[in-house]
């Protein structure tokens, strides 16, 4: 002993050796002592208990001499083998129409009302999820080991529908269609909205209605769901890794291309939703244990990508959803560089949404709010965020957005199609701009010189204001004129950019 400990080597401790009581009873409760105990440690197969209070008093000290027993691994082996032989018919789930009402019904612990008119077979669906549930249950109590191998195998077809079928298979519908360079119309915009909204309640179906009471059912203590809860933590893990993999799919493009832009808010969007119903409806709500190193990775990738939580308003920026987490279901976790960034980053897309929100209240008659100037001062403060919904682009001094209300100075794009957005398809800009009293746009242009560290006397455009013929600059002594995206300092220089010929050879006067 000595030896190990000089050069700081753990010795191995020997397994648990049988237990025996004064009375040489090898059957005895291996934390009171009592005889004739039948419950057997499954892990080890040496030890054994009169009741599974003793077991679970005695597993801080038995845990750490718990050795597996050799027939485990042939009973692994023997699992899998039961696993694949099994089939699971889920067509009823695949091909059911999941309503409004029934999702809201999942959310107020499975009170749906099954007598009403337009029910359209949705409590026939509702008895089926609750029938998935009690099946595993039943199947468990006839035989734990077939019990076991039928949940693993139904969380294995549920984890296919769900990620491939569902989620990835909503999310390609939407990629293929904006991806493929054609035209566009209403009707086809149309079809897929309701696609996405489908694929949307389905995801939530599966898993507020079945993967969360099967998670919840884990922490009463019953041997099969305690045995399945890693199978159904899979199913969110994996669902959540199939997120990141769709939005790294459809980037913000830039520039003028709208379609690639609207398949970038449109996938967005769903996948922000559906990364929710994962790490906030069920792992939130349920407080079941999940690894931090599962489930963490994942999430700040979707951070990264602006999906975890549309608006970063159900739990607050990305440090509060972090606690969150931990004081629930992930216990501590381990803080990165990136963690910090992600703050900063959710925050101000958190604050931007907010200010946004309050102007749209303000321009809404059926609000009636703020029609005091000073109400809600929020909505007149200079926000980084690009100005389009659903945009999560930053500006910052080394970065600034090129495109810019000189009038209100509250909005700005990061590129063309966000301002087309912004001012064409919602009119957003329009209507705000106009509500803007000067006085307020010139505190927004204050805050937008100093935080961006511009020239207080020149305007945010007027720094690289040139002319697009000779290349000279505005300045004091030099003013350009506007037409239409370019600037020009004389009637000379324009007309040399604008005819050719006048230019060129001159008019002969």
């Amino acid at each position: 002993g000595i030896i190990y400990s000089l050069l700081g080597v753990r010795r191995r401790q020997p397994a648990s050796p049988p237990p025996t009581t004064m009375s040489g009873n090898i059957n005895s409760c291996h934390d009171c002592g009592a005889s004739n105990a039948t419950l057997r440690c499954s892990k080890c197969k040496s030890v054994f208990y009169c009741s599974k209070d003793c077991q679970r008093k005695n597993w801080k000290v038995h845990k750490k001499t718990c050795r597996p027993h050799p027939t485990n691994t042939d009973n692994e082996s023997g699992m899998a083998e039961s696993v694949a032989s099994i089939q699971v018919d889920l067509g009823w789930l695949e091909d059911a129409a999941v309503t409004d009402s029934m999702i809201e019904s999942l959310h107020e612990g499975w009170n749906y009302d099954s007598d009403d008119d337009d029910d359209d077979g949705c409590s026939n669906t509702f008895e089926k999820c609750k029938m998935f549930l009690s099946d595993l249950e039943e199947a468990a109590e006839e035989d734990m080991k077939t019990g076991t191998a039928k949940g693993i195998a139904s969380a294995k077809a549920l984890k296919t529908l769900l990620v491939d079928t569902v989620v990835v298979g909503t999310g390609e519908a939407i990629h293929n269609m904006w991806s493929g360079g054609r035209s566009i119309d209403g009707s086809m915009q149309s079809r897929m909205e309701t696609r996405v909204e489908e694929g949307k309640k389905k995801a939530e179906l599966i898993l507020v209605g079945i993967v969360k009471p099967a998670l919840g059912k884990s922490k009463d203590g019953k041997a099969i769901w305690t045995r399945l809860k890693e199978s159904f933590v899979d199913i969110c893990i994996s669902t959540l890794r199939s997120l990141v993999t769709l939005m790294e799919k459809a980037p913000h493009p830039g520039g003028w291309g709208m379609q690639p832009l609207q398949e970038h808010i449109q996938m967005k969007k769903y996948l922000a939703d559906v990364s929710l119903m994962v790490w906030s409806y069920v792992f939130y709500d349920t407080e079941v244990q999940v690894p931090a190193d599962e489930l963490i990775p994942p999430m700040r990738q979707l951070a990264m990508l602006d999906c975890v939580d549309g608006g970063w308003t159900m739990h607050g920026s990305w440090s509060e959803v972090l606690d969150a987490l931990s004081n629930k279901c992930c216990g501590r976790i381990k803080r990165i560089d990136a963690d910090d960034e992600l703050e900063r980053f959710s925050s101000q897309i958190r604050k931007a949404d907010n200010s946004m929100r309050c102007k749209l209240m303000a321009c809404d008659d059926r609000f009636g709010l703020y029609s005091d100037p000073n109400s809600a001062p929020q909505r007149w403060r200079y926000q980084l965020k690009c100005s389009a919904m659903h945009c999560s682009n930053l500006e910052d001094p080394e970065n600034p957005h090129k495109l810019r209300c000189e009038e209100c100075w509250y909005f700005h794009w990061c590129c063309h199609g966000c301002k087309t957005r912004s001012c064409d398809f919602s009119r957003q800009h329009d209507m705000m701009c106009a509500a803007t009293p000067p006085d307020k746009a010139e505190q927004t242009r204050q805050e937008v010189f100093a935080l961006l560290g511009w020239d207080k006397q020149s305007s945010s455009s007027s720094a690289n204001k040139t002319c697009q013929s000779c290349g000279k600059k505005e300045g004091p002594e030099t003013k350009l004129n506007k037409r239409g995206k370019k600037y020009y300092c004389s009637s000379l220089c324009e007309n040399w950019d604008t005819d050719g010929s006048n230019g060129r050879r001159g008019s002969g006067d």
